[in-house]
This record gives structure tokens, sequence and C-alpha cells, in this order.
């Protein structure tokens, strides 16, 4: 079953960051930016796909170390 969650709004903190990417498979991000300190509550990440252009506010290094894909969509 595919369970999708929209939010129209940025995390408020990093309580709220972790709130909701925890259980996420995938990430469907604009420009919120993305390091270490946020990506570290998603164990179970694949993918981070990005809604518009570029990726330059997200820790692409951390994401390939951790065998997370990313993309633009």
């Amino acid at each position: 079953m595919i369970h999708c969650i929209l939010y129209s709004d940025s995390p408020k903190d990093i309580n709220e960051v972790q709130e909701r990417i925890s259980d996420a498979d995938i990430l469907i991000v604009n420009t919120y930016p993305l390091s270490p300190k946020e990506l570290q509550f998603a164990s179970h990440l694949k993918l981070v796909c990005v809604f518009g252009t570029g990726y330059d506010f997200i820790d692409t290094e951390y994401l390939k170390q951790n065998n997370i894909l990313v993309c633009n969509a």
C-alpha cells in the first residue's frame, strides 16, 4: 500500500522535521534545506526528489554515503 502525506508548509522546528520524515521512504521537497541534522531522522529514506531545478540546498554527499538517491522532477 502506498501512503502519501502532503504538507503545504515547511516544518517549524527540528522536532517537526523528525515527526514528518522518520517513516519516509521518499521525500519530495522544493527548497527546504536537508542537512545531516535533518536527514538523520529518515532511517527508511531511499530517494529525495526535488520539485524544481538543482539541489544545492541538500547535502548530496550525506545521501551518497547512505545510498540514498537524489533527483529533480
